[in-house]
């Protein structure tokens, strides 16, 4: 008997370690084109997740304020809608925006768990099979918790509580069948199965929705039939990669690029690059004439640098002081030859020359008054 149950719980085992080789072979494949991208782009098969292979980049890097507060001072939300982030992430999301978490989930991600667990089907459950889901709603609570607590909310933060939550939505299914059968007994089967296909209609057509909005937003046929190419396709919805491609082709090899307020986005790049607005805060402090804020940036080795006028604009406006800002906007005009001016982005070439140049009008005029001018402009002639 003892040697029954042994050869039972080994091959129980076994199949189990099978399932989760099959498991992990098959999400390691469909992860594999996304990995392999990045590997190439990056050299890190995980970017952005982590900055290293097993290093996670510091929630706080680019914030110096706890997430909570953070929320308050940038979105004007009240203590208890704060509170709620956690749940308002499955009703209130919306692509494109840092506020509203940057993405979308569908709420019955978080209605079908909880019935899962209200409506228990006696004669499917057993011990294993509550202590399972169980360990799957706590590791998809946690994690929630975890990322609510340590920085600001993206929906895509929470991708791996995600799955988790698919298999309770599932049991969640089961569940509400056996709520029809339990306060309907009237329902006949037929009825009982054409309700639940109901409420899968129900369930998979805000996603249904979502994808033919995310068609309607990317529109891939204008690049696969030929309409755009890569560069212009790319620069449809990334505007700062006409400065970039610009810098890709036109600078000379060695260059090196301060990027300021675009998006980190360094992987379309092919020159050394660096994103670093507190190291530009630092060398403006330490400095008091334009003259040594041009000579201290280029002995750090920059040569060009990119910038989005906007958010640059307001950043001035708000850590700089009066003489800060003119130092700033004479650097600009004077002593940082414009290449490229275009969808609210400058490309300069931080002069050579030890001495201020004649204001360039094109500059100014989108600097003027710390903002954007409308009206782009194409390649400035380089000197």
């Amino acid at each position: 008997t003892a040697l029954g149950a042994s050869a039972g719980h080994t091959g129980r085992l076994s199949r189990a370690l099978a399932a989760t080789a099959i498991f992990v072979a098959v999400a390691g494949l469909i992860y594999l084109p996304w990995g392999l991208k990045n590997y190439l782009w990056t050299g890190n098969p995980v970017y952005p997740v982590f900055d290293h292979w097993f290093n996670a980049v510091d929630p706080y890097e680019m914030q110096s304020v706890p997430p909570f507060v953070l929320r308050k001072l940038l979105y004007g939300e009240s203590w208890w809608e704060i509170l709620l982030v956690p749940l308002r992430i499955f009703f209130q999301g919306q692509d494109h925006s840092p506020q509203y978490f940057d993405g979308k989930l569908n709420p019955v991600l978080l209605v079908l768990p909880v019935l899962g667990f209200m409506a228990v089907n006696r004669e499917t459950s057993t011990p294993t099979l509550r202590f399972e889901k169980t360990v799957l709603a706590l590791f998809a609570v946690f994690f929630i918790l975890f990322v609510f607590f340590q920085t600001d909310m993206r929906i895509r933060y929470v991708g791996p509580a995600i799955p988790c939550l698919v298999i309770l939505a599932m049991f969640g299914l089961e569940g509400f069948q056996s709520m029809m059968k339990k306060y309907v007994p009237g329902i006949k089967p037929g009825m009982r199965t054409g309700v639940t296909g109901f409420v899968i209609v129900v369930m998979f057509s805000g996603n249904l929705l979502y994808l033919i909005d995310q068609y309607q937003t990317v529109v891939p046929m204008q690049y696969l039939k030929g309409d755009l190419s890569r560069d212009q396709y790319i620069e449809k919805f990334r505007p700062e990669y006409g400065a970039i491609h610009h810098a890709n082709t036109e600078l000379p090899s060695g260059a090196m690029i301060l990027a300021l307020f675009i998006g980190n986005r360094g992987y379309y790049s092919e020159h050394a690059i660096r994103f670093d607005i507190d190291l530009f805060r630092e060398a403006v402090q330490a400095t008091t004439l334009v003259g040594d804020l041009h000579q201290q940036i280029s002995h750090m080795g920059f040569s060009h640098m990119v910038i989005r006028f906007d958010m640059f604009a307001k950043w001035c406006h708000d850590n700089l002081n009066k003489k800060e800002k003119q130092m700033v906007k004479d650097l600009l005009q004077g002593w940082c030859d414009p290449i490229l001016l275009k969808n609210g982005y400058g490309l300069f070439r931080l002069s050579n020359h030890m001495e201020p140049r004649p204001h360039n009008e094109a500059t100014h005029e989108y600097w003027r008054p710390y903002g954007v001018k409308a009206k782009d402009q194409e390649p400035i002639n380089k000197r």
